[in-house]
């Protein structure tokens, strides 16, 4: 648990210093549901860095632009899926999102490791029937710069690329196949069957030794700039005020003396 955080309105470098202090203590971090309420927006997301999920399935609500957003910037995080129930007897948030990992084992180690690979595919039910539905995974080949996907029963398969634009679309077919063109940076493929749609993570265009992770920086000149900025307001609105109420107060009258300059002269 962090328990450090800021008020509303939080700015992009508010929301990665939050980031960085979680995953100082986290082995995944995860940013939820980020199309809810404006939570992050897509300036946001296509600056912060430092997270390994991002939520694109809450329940019935589908999230996938903020995903396109994120990758479409070279930023590589995977898809995560969630029921986000707050009440068991509604069908419509119960086992309706889930992730199926292909973790070796079912130990904490191997999970997050096959998360942080994305290893995973985020799956959605589309349907309202509350019935066991069968999770319809498909297999996933790449071989020179086609990626071929596939399916046990006829689906719907999508391709979609640089911002978050369909690059391809086949129906009602078990297998599909998409060529990589010079423009493509990531495809990612949706694959939509009777009863669910899977979201399989990207194959992104990379210099075949290791995918750029990117990491943002701490700026501190601009960062001691609005620091100063923020204590210079605070201390001039401060010598506003002080002045303010010492206007405010009422003169007060020269004291007289008891007894005349002289009278005192002869008392003394």
């Amino acid at each position: 648990v962090e328990w450090l955080d800021f008020p509303l309105w939080q700015s992009t470098s508010n929301e990665q210093f939050v980031i960085d202090r979680v995953k100082a203590r986290a082995d995944l971090v995860a940013l939820a549901h980020p199309g809810t309420r404006d939570a992050y927006s897509r300036d946001n997301l296509q600056h912060l860095t430092g997270y390994d999920l991002l939520e694109i399935v809450n329940g019935p609500f589908l999230m996938e632009a903020p995903w396109d957003d994120a990758l479409s910037t070279g930023h590589l995080v995977w898809a995560l899926a969630n029921d986000d129930t707050h009440d068991l007897d509604d069908p419509r948030r119960s086992a309706v999102a889930w992730n199926m990992i292909d973790a070796l084992t079912t130990s904490t180690a191997d999970i997050v490791d096959a998360l942080k690979a994305g290893r995973t595919y985020a799956m959605m039910r589309t349907d309202e029937d509350p019935t066991v539905v069968d999770a319809v995974v498909p297999g996933v080949t790449f071989d020179g710069d086609t990626l071929v996907v596939s399916a046990r029963e006829p689906s719907t398969f999508l391709f979609i690329g640089q911002n978050g634009a369909v690059r391809a679309s086949v129906q009602s077919t078990t297998r599909a196949a998409y060529r990589f063109t010079s423009g493509d940076t990531y495809i990612r493929t949706v694959v939509r069957s009777a009863r669910t749609a899977t979201f399989v993570n990207p194959v992104i265009r990379y210099d075949g030794v290791r995918p750029l992770l990117l990491a943002a920086s701490v700026d501190d000149a601009s960062t001691w700039a609005l620091r100063g900025g923020y204590l210079l307001a605070g201390g001039a609105a401060l010598l506003a005020v002080f002045k303010r109420r010492r206007s405010r107060e009422p003169a007060r009258a020269p004291m007289r003396p008891v007894l005349p300059d002289a009278g005192r002269e002869r008392a003394s």
